[in-house]
This record gives structure tokens, sequence and C-alpha cells, in this order.
């Protein structure tokens, strides 16, 4: 039997929110049949050089019909607000460069209108991208009800990343959250790590994993008008031998949960060191 971090197959975290509900992430792309037209409302400047790609200011774009994330992690993805159903979030990279084990470049999130797809806002994550070993493996967009600030609704943006080792695996995933005022979008929430599982093995049996789970619950407003983001971190360890037999057998070495809160300073929520993606 492999160990049960190697044969884990990841799946999108799951929140529990203040109302108590459990809402999975959305693991599907929306964008569909209309994702030139949705490129061309945030870019009527895009340059078609393929089927897939457009160039914009010296940057690539990649479109895609694919339903299910993850199928082409560098395309745009697109989800309807199920609040706010007038409104599609769309979550766009935009390569600086690219290669076959690396990538670079920007991040765009937008808001429009979703019959019209009129551009409401949006904002730009300046070298968000900067991929070798370990890249991206699925963006996708978190629609949880997040209400943080003056009672709004924020949305998230969730990017996954994986690595490309075997016998060191890791995969993280990274939160963030966008508040919408009139045709104002800025970021609350940047790098908070949700999820992270690693591990060091002989690719057969023997070896050391790791794993850690973030899930965000909403809390009491603060003087700024900010509720609070109430954090459970479960963290868990394992180690696999081989045994006489040559049967693979995992025992868990640690098994631990905290709590801790962040709070809004009237423009953000400031993550910790060491809670943020990629540190």
């Amino acid at each position: 039997m492999l160990p049960r971090l190697f044969a884990l197959t990841i799946a999108a975290l799951t929140l529990s929110v203040s109302s108590g509900a459990a809402i999975a992430q959305e693991r599907f792309n929306e964008c569909g049949e209309r994702a030139e037209h949705i490129l061309r409302a945030l870019y009527p400047q895009a340059e078609k050089v393929s089927g897939t790609d457009f160039t914009i200011e010296g940057a690539t774009a990649r479109i895609s019909t694919d339903s299910y994330l993850g199928m082409s992690p560098y395309a745009m993805v697109c989800r309807q607000w199920p609040a706010q159903p007038e409104h599609l979030l769309v979550a766009l990279p935009l390569l600086t460069d690219e290669g076959d084990h690396y990538a670079t470049g920007d991040l765009v999130v937008a808001v429009l209108h979703h019959d019209t797809l009129d551009p409401v806002a949006q904002h730009r994550i300046d070298g968000l991208i900067d991929d070798d070993a370990i890249s991206l493996s699925m963006l996708g967009i978190d629609t949880a009800p997040y209400r943080l600030v003056e009672g709004r609704l924020a949305f998230g943006v969730r990017l996954s990343h994986r690595g490309a080792s075997r016998v060191n695996p890791f995969y993280q995933t990274g939160l963030f959250l966008f508040n919408l005022q009139d045709t104002t979008l800025r970021p609350l929430l940047l790098n908070l790590e949700v999820e992270r599982h690693t591990g060091e093995w002989d690719g057969i049996c023997n070896g050391t994993f790791s794993s850690l789970t973030r899930t965000l619950a909403i809390g009491k407003p603060n003087q700024h008008k900010g509720a609070e983001i109430l954090i459970t971190t479960k963290s868990n360890s394992s180690e696999a031998k081989a045994d006489a037999n040559g049967d693979c057998n995992e025992a868990e070495v640690e098994n631990t949960t905290s709590r801790s809160k962040l709070q809004y300073d009237g423009q953000r929520y400031s993550v910790p060191a060491g809670m943020r993606v990629w540190e």
C-alpha cells in the first residue's frame, strides 16, 4: 500500500463560514463559449495568435472552453457570482514569459456584468506568477459567503501549486480575498496559505509526510467595521515504513489544532509571515 499522502487525490478545501454551512470551492470553469468575448470585453486590443492564446501589451493571455478547472492552469477562469448573479467573476493570468518548465506573469481579477459583459472593476497583482519546479496546477474562484467589510460580501481567488518531484511531493493552495464597492475592486487579504501537503520518501514506501489545512469563519466586526477572520489550523505528520514482509505501514506522528484571528486594519487583513503561501 502506498503512503496515504502520496496516494491522496488533492481536493479543494472546504470552508466553514459563520452560518456553519460547509461550502466547497466550485471546480468548474464557466467561461465556456463566451471565453473570447469575455477576454475582449476586458482587453479590446487583444491580438489573437492561436486558437487559445492572445497577446496583450506584451503578455500572453489564454482562454479555454474546458469546464473542469486544472485542464489548462494558466487559462482564464470565470464564475457567475451566486450571491450577486448579475456579476461575472474572472481571474486571468497574463504571462510575460513561459517555457517548458517555467512561467512568469501577473494575475488580473475582474468583475463584469454577467449578461452584457460590460466591465465593472478589476485589480492586477503584478509578479504573482513565478513558477519553475513548483508551478500553478489550478486557478479557481471561491464564492463562499465572506461578509467581511461593512456587510458587503467579498469573494476569493485560489491558486494551487504542485511540485514536480515524485519523491518530494508538494501541493499548496493560497487564498486571496477581494472587496467590490461600486466600481472599485481591492484586495482584502493576500497570500493566506489554506492547504499544504509535503513529503520526503524513497518512492516505494519509507518516508515522512505532513499536511496542513486552514478553515475560515467570520467573527465580530472591529472598530474599523471589518469582521474578524477566525482561522482553525489543523496540522498532522506521519511516517511510513516497510515491515519485514514488505508491507508499507503508515503511522501518525503528530496531530495538532490551533486557532487564531486576522484583524481588519481599515485597508486589509494582515497575514503573518508563517501563514503566507510559499514561505
